[in-house]
């Protein structure tokens, strides 16, 4: 490997680089506008865009919408284009994540209405990434913002799983896990997904909104105050079931963590660095994966390490500040800090990490430690990274394909 960094920054800055080419590789406004060049239909009329990543992907479709188009944007807030703003053909509503909020409700049943509203012989194109599962709700019957929300606090504290979480919030929805699909009366529908689920399983994204089945996944023990709200939810609202679509259905990807790390590695190479890892392995709790991954490390040899995957973080009573990936990055430091020439950067792809403006967090051998292990502990870590100058911050990237890090190891 070429000795080609002298200085903790510039190794920093060399991951950074290697992490950006990544997450603009799959950048939903480019991957969606390239997917409809090939696409028959060239004229839209119904345009519904779903997700964290939902307006670059809008944007990307503008020029395949016809001029009487109806779109349907639903995203994050302050994530609107404001080319799609000022689009009299979209109508946008921004709403609350990683906690739902009334305006996730108000977008769930505009979005209800809106398939509903599809006449017959029209098609339907759909844009959906990562984070529509609290951006857009239409719950059953019983399940008011308040049950919602405190649900939502759960999952997200106790460090369920995405499979487990996508279960549970297809159980209690009117929209999820294939049944907004169950509206649409016209004769085609096209879906374009950027997918932020291990295993890129398409009808996962946004807990299956733009699916026409339920998505299968695991069972597991679910929490006897969680069961009785979804059994209260189902018998109060009555059986929903799913009914064979009578209309065309094509779904694709059009960016992924695999994808993304496959730009990344190139990048790495453009460089001059060898590519030793290339896994979507960061997985499962983040006191259990830190030490593996710097195990990992400290058996591999010199070159760049790519993993990507969606860690859980079990949040204690009164959380500090930061997300999974901000907590991650101090777990790293702190587990390699006995291995020499070792830097790197860890960050949700989608510039968000958690309720915070940061993306993620660098981390490097011989970095001060100092107060480190007490804000993991109390789940502050994007405090102490931004104390210590190291919290990584990008702003919306257009795009939602998971977590990624990018770690150097020096000879």
């Amino acid at each position: 490997m070429q000795s080609s960094f002298k200085s903790v920054d510039s190794c920093l800055l060399q991951a950074a680089q290697i992490w950006h080419a990544a997450v603009d590789s799959v950048n939903g406004e480019t991957a969606t506008q390239k997917a409809l060049a090939d696409e028959k239909e060239k004229s839209w009329r119904y345009v519904l865009a779903v997700g964290k990543g939902a307006s670059a992907m809008l944007k990307g479709a503008v020029d395949s919408m016809a001029s009487d188009a109806r779109a349907l944007l639903i995203t994050k807030y302050q994530h609107v284009d404001q080319s799609l703003a000022d689009d009299p053909r979209v109508e946008t509503i921004e709403s609350g994540h990683p906690m739902p909020d009334r305006n996730s409700l108000r977008a769930g049943r505009r979005v209800f209405a809106f398939v509903s509203a599809i006449p017959p012989g029209a098609s339907l194109l759909v844009l959906v990434s990562g984070g529509a599962s609290a951006l857009v709700e239409y719950p059953l019957t019983g399940i008011n913002l308040a049950k919602l929300q405190g649900l939502s606090e759960t999952l997200l504290a106790d460090g369920y799983s995405i499979d487990q979480i996508n279960l549970i919030r297809i159980a209690i929805s009117r929209i999820k896990g294939g049944k907004l699909l169950q509206q649409f009366q016209g004769r085609l529908v096209r879906v374009y997904g950027l997918s932020d689920i291990p295993g890129d399983d398409a009808d996962l994204i946004g807990s299956g909104i733009a699916a026409i089945q339920a998505p299968v996944v695991a069972s597991f023990d679910i929490p006897p105050s969680i069961k009785e709200l979804m059994e209260q939810a189902r018998v109060s609202s009555g059986p929903h079931p799913l009914s064979a679509p009578n209309f065309e259905y094509r779904a694709d990807l059009v960016g992924s963590n695999t994808m993304a790390r496959l730009a990344g590695a190139e990048k790495a190479e453009l460089f001059g660095l060898p590519v030793m890892e290339s896994n979507e392995i960061l997985n499962g709790d983040i006191l259990d994966l830190a030490p593996k991954l710097a195990a990992r490390i400290a058996a591999g040899r010199p070159g760049v390490y790519i993993w990507g995957g969606e860690p859980t973080v079990r949040l204690p009573t009164n959380p500090g500040a930061g997300g999974r990936n901000q907590s991650l990055a101090v777990a790293l430091g702190i587990e390699i800090s006995d291995q020499p020439r070792v830097a790197g950067v860890v960050a949700g792809t989608d510039g968000t990490d958690g309720p915070t403006d940061a993306a993620g967090g660098f981390f490097y051998s011989g970095m001060n430690l100092s107060g480190g292990r007490d804000a993991l502990l109390r789940a502050d870590a994007g405090t102490w990274l931004k104390n210590s100058d190291k919290l990584f911050i990008t702003g919306p990237t257009g795009t939602n394909v998971m977590d990624l890090a990018v770690v150097i190891k020096q000879e």
